[in-house]
């Protein structure tokens, strides 16, 4: 078991070496994981013209749940727009949106080549 020192600073990692460490405390707050909106608008986030069908699932894709899955569900106040928060690790992440079977990069979110 871990124990969270007292003059901890969330998401501050003060050893270098501890960047370096595979996730071994099963601790967020230790290992400095922060949580992360996403969200996808059918008709801005990709390129459809057709309105979309409630009953076509959409799925967040994330590299460090081996691209598995997340539902996203529509947002109370606008039901055009599917969102859901996750808590990831430090560093850069991969991901990519399904709407039903189709794959989807969105065309309204940040890029970057690797």
């Amino acid at each position: 078991m871990t124990r969270i020192g007292q003059d901890l600073e969330t998401a501050k990692v003060r050893n270098s070496r501890a960047l370096e460490l595979q996730v071994n405390s099963n601790c967020w707050i230790c290992e400095g994981w922060t949580q992360v909106y996403f969200e996808y608008e059918p008709g801005k986030s990709d390129d459809s013209t057709e309105p979309h069908d409630p009953f076509v699932p959409i799925k967040l894709h994330l590299d460090i749940d081996q691209y598995k899955g997340d539902l996203m569900i529509p947002k109370e106040n606008d039901q055009r727009v599917y969102h859901c928060y996750r808590m990831l690790p430090p560093g850069t992440h991969q991901y990519f949106f399904t709407v039903g079977t189709e794959i989807i990069v969105a065309l309204d979110q940040q890029k970057t080549n690797k």
